[in-house]
């Protein structure tokens, strides 16, 4: 029994150590011209993203691929959806760990 209950915890603590648990959380930014008012993106287990403020912007997928955090999905308005992927890196800044597109357009906080 003690071993069944050791074997529990010990998968349960390695889970939690997998190099996506870092990125796990949601990620935001403040909306240009909005005080107070965040976007951004949620990363869930298993690969899901979801939006976060964002109507035009559909977050459904991420994984990690090297040193690098691939967000996909769909930019929809103006009558037409376009499939996306865009790729970000995980950064310490400060004591914040942000999430940056390669392209420096974006770069989302983790909320706290």
């Amino acid at each position: 029994m003690k071993r069944i209950l050791f074997l529990s915890v010990f998968f349960m603590l390695a889970a939690g150590c997998s190099p996506e648990s870092k990125y796990l959380g949601v990620w935001v930014e403040p909306v240009p011209g909005m005080e107070g008012t965040f976007q951004g993106v949620k990363l869930e287990k298993g690969g899901t993203a979801s939006s976060v403020n964002m109507q035009t912007l559909v977050y459904q997928s991420w994984a990690l691929h090297g040193d690098s955090v691939v967000l996909t999905g769909q930019s929809v308005g103006n009558g037409q959806t376009i499939d996306f992927a865009e790729n970000f890196t995980l950064r310490k800044e400060g004591g914040d760990w942000t999430l940056q597109a390669q392209d420096g357009s974006v770069v989302y906080r983790r909320n706290k």
